[in-house]
């Protein structure tokens, strides 16, 4: 989503829920050579469906630069 898919609020955006005591948390991380870097942390629903529930992101330098 973002470079690659366009965004869309309505299609990727959903109300807060719990996570299960079942799901596996993953966690995803771009060093951000070009912008700012990104960990992002998901869970994986019984349908095989990722959940973002947490980010962070930073930089070295100043905002929004690499």
């Amino acid at each position: 989503i973002g470079q690659a898919f366009p965004f869309n609020y309505a299609r990727h955006v959903i109300k807060p829920i719990p996570i299960p005591q079942y799901a596996p948390i993953y966690m995803t991380f771009d060093w951000g050579y070009a912008k700012p870097f990104s960990f992002g942390w998901w869970w994986l629903d019984a349908d095989n469906r990722l959940y973002r529930f947490a980010e962070w992101y930073g930089w070295n330098k100043t905002p929004d630069e690499g």
